[in-house]
């Protein structure tokens, strides 16, 4: 299994969230530069319903776009992972 992937309970595989957010930033730009959606997926190595999901997820946080949208990047991820790491420590 690769490393960005990790086992669940269920046995059904999961993308860990800074790959998860790594890909989506890279669909992201496929897609703006006019790649579709099915090369984009098949590029970045995962299924389009799973793109699908990690894109639709934005929607459910009751934030402002701003908000999600810098959560949701990679600097945002640093961002926090480099917060948690500091109250940890």
């Amino acid at each position: 299994m690769s490393s960005n992937i990790s086992q669940t309970t269920n046995s059904i595989p999961r993308h860990a969230r800074e790959s998860s957010i790594v890909s989506l930033d890279k669909y992201r730009e496929m897609r703006q530069s006019g790649m579709s959606q099915e090369s984009a997926a098949e590029s970045i190595g995962v299924s389009r319903r799973t793109l699908r999901h990690w894109d639709e997820r934005r929607q459910t946080i009751n934030q402002p776009p701003e908000v999600v949208a810098f959560f949701e990047s990679s600097a945002g991820f640093e961002f926090l992972k480099g917060v948690v790491l500091f109250v940890v420590h």
